[in-house]
């Protein structure tokens, strides 16, 4: 019978784990590197992070071990171990490949790694590619383990060999932004000797101005005295060393920071917006190969606080270890962006605050136009309604009622379609342009009087101004943003004054005085008030929810928003214990007798029970 069962030979084992040594080497030094599941000649597919960002530096693996390919490797005198591949598989690596590939042999015994760039290998030894079979030779000097900067320059090697510069060097452009105003500030550029402090740090420094037609639309969410052009300093390094470069802008924003000679309040810092780092040819501003994408990073954003240089977004957003992001909830979800932390088993949500940007207006606008398209206000006498919603109903209509504005003779309310709902803020998705951009109800109204009169006039009385206050913040001086960090725009400076923080425990419990639960969960308020300057931001409630399989959940919440001194993940590990110790004693003696963690929970749908309405709509989306 035993004959019937998988079997894996040891070999297959050693393979695997040899590509996992190798992609664990990887990680470790901040970068990715994931399997390849179609066998065509590499295992790893690999990208290189600098200080926790991702660039263009892309490349390949193939990873033989010393059991499962034994036949591809011989151990020679010179310390070299001779690799045999496919002579078709040399030719693409030489030939067809726009990404490196390194040649990475696992030895099983020792579980040491040693690498050869293959692609620079064949380049030099061209005579190889001539016969049946290519050998590639490792030296077992080359250590894995101990090469990443040798790794890093033959990866940058690569890529300016195929831009093919004469002259590479490595360029940026900084724009200072006092916060958290979003003023650029135009003294910065006047007071400070920028090529000498350059200099320091080996960085090659001028002024410069960009044109704001030429960057992305969300630049002009900064404030600038100058109309058409944003003063900025562009850096350079003759070098293609990306984590060197990288390096250095850093520690030069970080002196920029200190010896500014502005005058900084305390609720005021700086932040740098530095465009994506390019690798171009000496002298130039702009790529020259247009097939070609010569910028190695993206948009990024740093701000000076606490003495130092950090990032915007990690300031922001930076999560406990081992944070997990939850999948797609079904239809009738949890409505809180989530992340949960399983060792202490918290749900954290994080948001943050910019300012409006053209997209959002844009955005906003069209999507005002459609919901007003989608409804037609509408009062009658009250003993007309029943005639009303009959003629209605044979075209697909309804008459929404809105108690709120109705008299006792009169009601007031929406025509609209069945799928409409003004009262909770349902909106049915737009199927086409001409649905989206025509007025729908008018045109059903218009072929309705062609034939019935409709009982009642058409009049607002407050219906417009009480059917869009479910679609969003239609507020004509809306100035900011909140977002989460799905949301975040890269390079556009965070005000970390308005940073938002919430943590949840959810629990199934075998009773409920949700009045007794909000009154232990109190004593959680003045002990964080205590502790943060904005103590009038603190907030701690608990709510009934029930799920899809009818277990009833209790969710605890705190929320707070941190000092501007501290980023949100200090904040978070700063009140943790406090917040899981009074969870604890919120729902002492209650708990059901099968134990649920949050995660479990938020896999199943639930419906909030205090509050029969809709969720808020997304800070963003167009469509509910």
């Amino acid at each position: 019978m035993t004959e019937n069962f998988p079997f894996r030979s040891s070999s297959h084992v050693v393979g695997d784990v040899g590509q996992t040594e190798v992609a664990l080497v990887f990680k470790r030094w901040g970068w990715t590197a994931d399997l390849i599941a179609s066998d065509y000649g590499e295992d790893l597919d690999c990208n290189i992070f600098i200080n926790q960002q991702r660039t263009a530096f892309h490349f390949r693996c193939q990873v033989k071990s010393t059991t499962k390919d034994k036949k591809y490797l011989r151990f020679l005198k010179s310390g070299e171990i001779s690799v045999s591949i496919e002579t078709d598989l040399a030719r693409f690596w030489l030939a067809s490949c726009y990404y490196p590939v390194f040649l990475i042999v696992y030895v099983e015994d020792t579980r040491e790694i040693y690498w050869e760039n293959a692609t620079q290998y064949l380049s030099k030894n061209l005579d190889r590619i001539s016969k049946k079979t290519t050998t590639i030779r490792v030296h077992q000097k080359n250590k894995l383990t101990q090469n990443q900067v040798e790794l890093e320059k033959n990866i940058q090697e690569f890529y300016t060999q195929i831009l093919r510069l004469s002259s590479p060097c490595l360029v940026c452009n900084i724009i200072p932004v006092m916060m958290p105003s979003y003023k650029i500030p135009r003294k910065l550029f006047r007071s400070i000797n920028i090529e000498s402090i350059g200099q320091k740090y080996g960085l090659n420094v001028k002024t410069r101005g960009l044109r704001s037609d030429h960057l992305p639309a969300w630049i002009t969410a900064l404030r600038s005295m100058d109309l058409n052009l944003l003063h900025c300093w562009q850096v350079s390094i003759d070098d293609i060393d990306l984590k060197k470069f990288s390096d250095s802008v850093i520690r030069f924003l970080e002196y920029l920071g200190k010896e500014s000679s502005l005058f900084i309040f305390d609720t005021e810092w700086l932040s740098f917006i530095c465009s994506p780092i390019r690798l171009l040819d000496k002298g130039k501003d702009h790529p020259h190969h247009l097939g070609l994408n010569q910028d190695l990073t993206g948009w990024s954003s740093f701000c000076y606080i606490n003495q130092e240089i950090q990032s915007d977004f990690l300031y922001a957003f930076d999560l406990p270890e081992g944070s997990l992001k939850p999948f797609p909830y079904n239809g009738f979800s949890w409505r809180f962006n989530h992340f949960v932390e399983p060792e202490r088993d918290l749900a954290i949500e994080l948001l943050g605050m910019i300012p409006i940007t053209p997209s959002f207006i844009a955005q906003k606008s069209l999507f005002k136009d459609y919901i007003r398209s989608q409804f037609l206000p509408w009062i009658c006498f009250s003993h007309e309604v029943d005639l009303l919603r009959k003629v209605l109903a044979s075209y697909a209509l309804v008459f929404a009622e809105i108690p709120s504005l109705c008299k006792a003779e009169t009601i007031v309310g929406a025509i609209c379609s069945e799928m409409f709902d003004p009262t909770a803020g349902w909106v049915p998705e737009p199927e086409d342009w001409p649905e989206l951009e025509n007025d729908s109800i008018n045109e059903k109204l218009n072929q309705i009087a062609a034939t019935d009169e409709l009982p009642g006039r058409h009049e607002d009385l407050g219906v417009t101004d009480f059917v869009l206050k479910f679609f969003g913040n239609q507020n004509k001086n809306i100035k900011n943003l909140i977002v989460s960090e799905n949301e975040y725009i890269p390079g556009l400076p965070i005000n970390h004054l308005k940073r938002f923080i919430s943590i949840q425990r959810l629990r199934v419990l075998k009773e409920f005085n949700i009045d007794e639960i909000t009154q232990r969960l109190s004593s959680l308020k003045p002990c964080i008030e205590l502790n943060l300057e904005m103590q009038e931001s603190v907030e701690v409630n608990s709510h009934l929810f029930k799920n899809l399989d009818d277990t009833l959940i209790c969710v605890l919440s705190v929320s707070w928003m941190p000092d501007l001194c501290e980023s949100s993940l200090a904040s978070i590990e700063r009140f943790s214990d406090t917040i899981c110790k009074s969870f604890e004693a919120a729902v002492e003696n209650s708990y059901c007798g099968e134990f649920k963690g949050i995660e479990d929970i938020l896999k199943l749908g639930a419906i909030e029970l205090e509050q029969h309405q809709r969720p808020s709509m997304p800070r963003y989306l167009f469509t509910p």
